[in-house]
């Protein structure tokens, strides 16, 4: 248990269980030290915590079970559209206010500009919020339910972004104003000083203090929650990589839903299949503990259920009785196909067992099977060099560095530093949009991130369309000026988007299999993102159950198959789509052969209705 830590994180790769730990850990907390206020609280837009608690979380934390005192647990699931709003309501007019004249725009233009840089804000206020309530002497400790692994690593991003775009605002504010000197300079330092720091200083003073506890090993901990598979191996080794380069303390991985030493040779075969996985992530740093919890047959459901768990959690006795001693096929008559990963943590090199690049790629020993593994961040980056240099050839004569840089070319020159977030992912919408053009492919496949990094890339042609719309209105009508051909690379860009967004609206291109476990809570989260989907009028084919247990003799390994089979019931009944149903193997399919063979054991869970023929 740490100590004197008072900020702890749980994130990882959708479905490891990261809120099941989140939650038992803050009550392993509040039972230690019971005169203390714990609060748990999830900043995954799925919000799993309720589901897991079996009580709805308000926004406002609530008391789930009392401690000695005033101490005892609390939840809360945070709504970060509602903590924007009061917040918007100083940014935006705060921003405005900022703008300030530059060479081809005017200070009405340059603040339309700034004011596009909002969404996806509102985690960032969130996070806020969390330092907040930690700072106000209200909850001794808090433990944060994160997002999937993309999703959070941007978030831990964007304190700096904020800090940089501010940067920018203020700079701009800097050159417009006359410089003062001599007595003038002592006197308007000294006013500076006396006078309260406005909204947007505000704003970047949090911003700073966020980044100083976000990397405080003293007082945060991030707990990386991982399976021992392939997939999230891979994940949960990249996220180490991306934190640690990112200064935030990792204190522990937890290995989830580890294979005992009992049961049957099926069981005894899945364990054998966990025990590579779980000595790389003891290789990862020595100094870092690897931590295994055992599979439980039943997951621990409500407050009663998670006190159980984290009593047996607490005793320190699974690792040691734990310790292990020292998709998709697709057929090739159908014509070319395009798999492309739009996933940061790529994993199709190692399921196909194919060295994959951001080229597309014949894969070895098919005839028309074509993958690729999109470099997101180099696309960003050619990107971002692209657009620097036309917004430098707009402004030829005007001063490039010093004090007396006109606001609007910095703002241009920096602009995907001023995007809203998660405009990084137009990769994936460009790369998409450029294959359906060319028409090269019979089908394309993609093996996008986690939920809710998914979802955000399904909104983000309302967001680029936005931002891309209000910057290429103002370009356009600066033409003549010199901002003509960033102006043609922003009408190209959206294009690209119309084009996306019409793709996705029809049924005949498009089209999402939602892939999920036999489990209740992650039913839950499937049940929400058909809901969300269907909502947008955007074709949801089947729901794929995946790793489904086979029939088995074992007590144990058919107890969880029932389980399995009952969610999978729910689900189909409950959605109303059609459930496949893809059963666990003897080892995780790797290579192409394993993987046909894998992809001929799906089974529908429920006979398809039998046609009526017409009289």
């Amino acid at each position: 248990m740490s100590d004197a830590r008072v900020l702890h994180f749980f994130g990882g790769k959708g479905g490891v269980g990261k809120t099941t730990l989140a939650a038992a850990y803050a009550v392993r907390l509040s039972e230690e030290v019971p005169k203390h206020r714990v609060l748990v609280v999830s900043l995954d837009p799925v919000q799993s915590l309720s589901d897991l608690v079996k009580k709805k979380l308000p926004a406002k934390p609530t008391k789930l079970q009392a401690g000695k005192g005033e101490g005892g647990l609390f939840g809360a699931e945070l709504n970060p559209p509602a903590l924007l709003k009061p917040f918007l309501a100083e940014y935006l007019p705060a921003l405005a206010k900022a703008a300030v004249k530059g060479t081809h725009l005017s200070d009405e233009e340059m603040g339309k500009l700034y004011q596009q840089a909002v969404p996806g804000l509102e985690e960032l206020v969130a996070l806020f919020h969390v330092v907040e309530l930690l700072e106000s002497g209200d909850y001794d400790r808090i433990v944060v339910d994160t997002a999937p692994t993309s999703h959070t690593l941007r978030l831990f991003d964007m304190p700096a972004q904020l800090r940089k775009f501010l940067g920018f605002v203020k700079a701009g504010q800097d050159r417009a104003a006359p410089a003062p000197s001599g007595k003038g300079k002592k006197a308007a330092a000294a006013a500076a000083e006396a006078t309260p720091a406005g909204f947007l200083d505000q704003v970047g003073q949090k911003a700073e203090k966020l980044l100083a506890l976000l990397k405080d090993p003293a007082r945060t901990a991030f707990h990386l929650v991982a399976l021992a598979e392939p997939v999230p191996e891979a994940q949960t080794r990249m996220y180490f990589t991306q934190l640690r380069e990112r200064g935030l303390p990792v204190t522990e991985v937890v290995v989830n839903q580890v294979e005992d030493h009992e049961g049957c040779p099926a069981c005894q075969g899945r364990r054998g299949l966990q025990a590579p996985h779980v000595r790389k992530y003891q290789a990862l740093d020595k100094t870092v503990p690897v931590n295994l919890l055992g599979r439980r047959e039943v997951a621990p459901r409500g407050l009663d259920g998670l006190k159980e768990f984290a009593k047996e959690w607490a005793a320190g006795k699974e690792t040691k009785a734990l310790e292990f001693s020292a998709a998709v096929t697709l057929t090739e008559k159908e014509g070319p196909v395009l798999l492309i990963s739009t996933d940061p943590a790529h994993s199709l090199s190692d399921v196909l067992q194919s060295r994959l690049t951001d080229t597309e790629t014949q894969v070895k020993g098919t005839k028309g099977l074509y993958a690729r593994e999109l470099d997101m961040a180099g696309w960003f980056n050619a990107l971002r060099k692209r657009l620097k240099e036309k917004a430098e050839k707009a402004f030829e004569g005007a001063p490039k560095a010093g004090n007396d840089v006109p606001a609007d070319l910095l703002y241009l020159r920096n602009l995907l530093e001023c995007a809203p977030p998660g405009i990084d992912e137009l990769a994936a919408m460009s790369v998409l949009t450029d294959a359906l053009v060319q028409e090269r492919f019979k089908r394309i496949v993609v093996d996008s991130s986690p939920q809710v990094t998914n979802v955000r890339v399904v909104e983000l042609a309302d967001t680029a369309k936005t931002w891309l719309g209000a910057l290429h209105g103002i370009l356009n009508k600066h033409r003549a000026k010199g901002l003509g051909e960033l102006a043609d690379d922003l009408a190209a860009m959206l294009k690209h988007v119309k084009r996306f967004e019409d793709a996705l609206a029809s049924p005949s291109e498009s089209r999402f299999v939602v892939v999920t476990r036999g489990e209740d809570l992650a039913s839950t989260r499937t049940e929400r993102l058909v809901e969300y989907l269907k909502e947008r009028k955007l074709q949801v084919e089947r729901v794929l159950v995946n790793r489904v247990g086979p029939k088995s003799t074992c007590e144990k390994c058919e107890n969880r198959r029932k389980l399995e089979l009952n969610a999978a019931k729910a689900m189909e009944k409950k959605i109303g789509l059609p459930v496949t149903m893809a059963p666990a193997l003897g080892r995780h399919p790797a290579g192409l052969r394993e993987l046909k063979a894998f992809r001929t054991a799906w089974y529908a869970l429920s006979a398809p209705p039998a046609k009526i023929k017409a009289a």
